[in-house]
């Protein structure tokens, strides 16, 4: 009877602390998603807001993999990303003058840039626990098909510098949806996502058939 009464508590113990940390950790993603939700209901041409990014099509047709699969276009936003972002962590100017310079995929110097807050904020998924995981999911698993190879680092910049702490610089945090501002001159966590506008889709691609659900 001992062991039973013993048994029975340590299982009450455990049911509570897991009740517990679902709880804390709801508290968390929602916090998270009122203050991405108020970033992306600030007026942006071009941009649609959180219930239009998230409501209207399924992700399968929302996103779209590049034939030669080094890109993932966004047909909502109008936006097309880079399927796997650089390694490397680097300061705000390097991130710009990288994203300016280089010729990902093809694409001539200048066609890349670094994305506001607000579109990195279009990528979050404020239904899963995981928006990074659910980034990294092929569309055959309900995924946009992305390559994020973060290791430590989910951080990446934003062009949108902050008003009330200039000239500190707004940032994503990818694995909970988490934004927040930080120097421009920390290079030690702080990642390149490159980003296009669909409309500068070069010609190199003109006889790439888009994949979708690939």
């Amino acid at each position: 009877m001992l062991k039973q009464l013993k048994e029975c508590k340590l299982s009450i113990i455990a049911s509570c602390f897991l009740a517990g940390y679902i709880f804390a950790c709801s508290s968390i993603q929602y916090s998270v998603d009122a203050r991405s939700q108020a970033v992306r209901s600030e007026a942006l041409p071009g941009v649609p807001d959180l219930a239009t990014v998230e409501s209207s099509i399924s992700v399968g047709e929302r996103f779209t993999t590049s034939a030669d699969k080094c890109e993932i276009i966004d047909s909502q936003t109008a936006l097309v990303w880079l399927r796997t972002p650089p390694s490397t962590t680097q300061s705000f100017t390097h991130a710009v003058s990288t994203a300016i310079t280089s010729t990902w995929c093809g694409h001539a110097a200048g066609t890349w840039r670094v994305p506001t807050i607000k579109e990195l904020t279009t990528l979050i998924n404020t239904h899963v626990l995981d928006p990074e995981e659910w980034l990294n999911k092929p569309a055959t698993a309900g995924g946009p098909g992305f390559n994020l190879r973060n290791n430590n680092y989910s951080l990446y910049w934003s062009s949108t510098s902050s008003k009330d702490k200039h000239p500190d610089i707004w940032y994503l945090d990818i694995r909970i949806g988490a934004i927040n501002t930080v120097s421009a001159g920390n290079s030690s966590t702080i990642r390149l996502w490159p980003v296009r506008d669909i409309e500068k889709y070069s010609s190199h691609q003109t006889g790439h058939p888009l994949q979708r659900g690939k």
